[in-house]
């Protein structure tokens, strides 16, 4: 690599060999997380976007086999994860394990574009601060993850038998986790449960439905209906990517304000409710309320709750307020 390329993020990929035909700028943007399409077509026109060693145009198809190279010209940030004195919600915390209570809009680890402001990094610096020496795994110590806007629960390891054993417990299902959500729409079936394949999205970066994905598991009950919307909790049997938001999308009922899968119509009641659901919410109203595992070192069940935050409980004051005859 030399110096120019030591000035910004470098990638490679090998393209499957039963890819479609796809632009390239598309396909780049769908691969690199946090990527842009602007600095993926800028990387095009300055010759930094490489197809088997040759640059190529942002029009470029993609075809099986082939094998690309990008230098997305940002600076190159230290790996290092830095401390950060930012405030966390700690609900527990012993040498061994801490739960935290992620609010939405924090990031939960660096990458492209999010050097900074994230859970992390507030971490690292909670921990320099108690000078435990066991609380170095940091981003390794990670049992689970949360998208940035979603609000509520998260198991952070801080050694490696006990993050072993979570990641364990997630494996074989015994880490119950339940969230609660606002969706478009009133369910017919008050309780049931989603069972889909998914697999991400090769013309997107959203999570599809598809024959060939890993197995998905969602039971969700519907605690309460509104006018066209609906409070349910989820419960989940598996820990695939954006699984909640995907498999209420696919079965119609999309979370409120979630710019990847909504597609509720945009008719003109749809628009009055939306605009005075963002005067209180402005991103999906998705929130981890409640976690229950088996503690790898006390071997002793622990539960850990979460209210549901301010905005989404706005949000809900105002779907109760909106008359079913409207």
């Amino acid at each position: 690599m030399n110096d120019e390329q030591k000035s910004g993020e470098y990638y490679s990929f090998k393209v499957d060999n039963s890819q479609e035909l796809m632009r390239i700028d598309f396909y780049l943007l769908n691969k690199i997380r946090y990527a842009t399409r602007n600095k993926i077509q800028k990387a095009a026109k300055e010759n930094k976007v490489l197809v088997n060693n040759v640059p190529v145009k942002q029009s470029y198809r993609v075809k099986p086999n082939d094998n690309i190279t990008i230098l997305i010209n940002e600076p190159k940030r230290n790996k290092e994860i830095l401390p950060e004195n930012i405030l966390l919600n700690i609900i527990y915390e012993d040498d061994f394990l801490i739960v935290i209570d992620k609010p939405a809009g924090m990031v939960v680890h660096p990458a492209f574009n999010n050097y900074s402001g994230t859970l992390l990094n507030a971490l690292e610096y909670h921990f320099n601060q108690t000078n435990n020496s066991k609380e170095r795994l940091v981003k390794s110590g990670l049992v689970h993850r949360l998208d940035k806007n979603t609000s509520g629960l998260m198991i952070i390891a801080k050694e490696k038998e006990t993050l072993d054993n979570l990641l364990k417990q997630f494996f074989y299902h015994s880490i119950e986790r339940i969230y609660q959500t606002l969706v478009w729409g009133n369910i017919n079936l008050k309780k049931g449960k989603i069972i889909t394949n998914l697999e991400k999205d090769s013309k997107n970066k959203n999570i599809k439905v598809s024959i060939t994905g890993k197995q998905a598991i969602t039971n969700y009950l519907v605690l309460e209906d509104f006018y066209n919307s609906s409070l349910i909790e989820c419960k989940l049997e598996t820990g695939r990517t954006h699984q909640i938001r995907s498999h209420l999308a696919y079965i119609g009922h999309p979370i409120i304000f979630d710019d990847l899968y909504n597609n509720v119509e945009n008719n003109q009641i749809f628009q009055k409710i939306n605009l005075q659901v963002s005067n209180t919410l402005d991103r999906q109203a998705l929130h981890s309320s409640s976690i229950k595992f088996i503690h790898p070192k006390l071997k002793k069940e622990l539960f850990f709750q979460s209210p549901l935050p301010n905005d989404i409980k706005n949000t809900i004051e105002y779907l109760k307020s909106i008359s079913f005859d409207m």
